[in-house]
């Protein structure tokens, strides 16, 4: 099991070039206006599609999976926003 804590807005990448599973996200605290991506990758060309928020989606509270998420090439996280909250991924 991998937890990883993201409270700062910048792009965070897991498991690169690896695949695995998101196996669960919780956000305790939601910031305000932070948005959030989840891409795969990057691959060996760089790409990364979207895996959740080909657009930006706001994190909210109570943000979850009802399945486990998973990803060919890494995990990329995105965040952005005026006041960042705290998102917590379990990775495997």
């Amino acid at each position: 099991m991998a937890l990883f804590r993201v409270t700062t807005s910048g792009t965070f990448n897991f498991k690169n070039s690896l695949p695995g599973y998101i196996r669960s996200i919780s956000v305790p605290v939601a910031g305000t206006s932070w948005t959030l991506q989840i891409n795969d990758g990057p691959d060996s060309s760089g790409n990364t599609p979207a895996l959740y928020g080909a657009t930006p989606a706001t994190v909210a509270t109570g943000l979850g999976l009802l399945a486990p998420l998973y990803f060919n090439h890494g995990v990329q996280i995105v965040t952005s926003g005026a006041t960042p909250g705290e998102l917590d991924l379990d990775i495997v």
